[in-house]
C-alpha cells in the first residue's frame, strides 16, 4: 500500500506549513499522489494528522520506517497505513464479558 499517515506533535499553524512538510516529505523519499490534511469540523483549525499517498508504494514503506522528523519545531511520525484505515494492534484477544 503506498498510503501513511502522519501525526504531529503540535497542530499545524497554517497552510503554509502543511505544505512545507508535503514538500519535505517529496524530497525525501519520492513523489506523492495525493495528501488530505485533518482539521478540526468546528474551527477548521489544522489539527497535526494527515493522509498522504506516495506514487511508488516502495517510498510508502521507507517514510514509514525512518522513524520521526522535524521541521518548523514540529516532531511527526509517518505510521503505514492498511487500505482506508490504520490496523489495530493489540497484545491480548478479546475477552467476552462476564453477564
Amino acid at each position: 500500500m503506498s498510503k501513511v499517515f502522519l501525526h504531529a506533535t503540535h497542530p499545524f499553524k497554517s497552510v503554509v506549513q502543511a505544505r512545507s512538510i508535503v514538500r519535505q516529505l517529496e524530497s525525501k523519499f519520492g513523489g506523492i499522489r495525493d495528501y488530505q490534511f485533518v482539521r478540526c469540523p468546528i474551527t477548521h483549525v489544522y489539527n497535526g494528522q494527515a493522509n498522504v499517498e506516495f506514487k511508488d508504494p516502495s517510498a510508502a514503506e521507507a517514510a514509514a520506517a525512518s522513524g520521526t522528523h522535524k521541521i518548523d519545531n514540529i516532531e511527526y511520525n509517518l505510521i503505514q497505513r492498511e487500505g482506508s484505515r490504520p490496523a489495530l494492534e493489540t497484545s491480548e484477544p478479546a475477552v467476552e464479558p462476564q453477564v
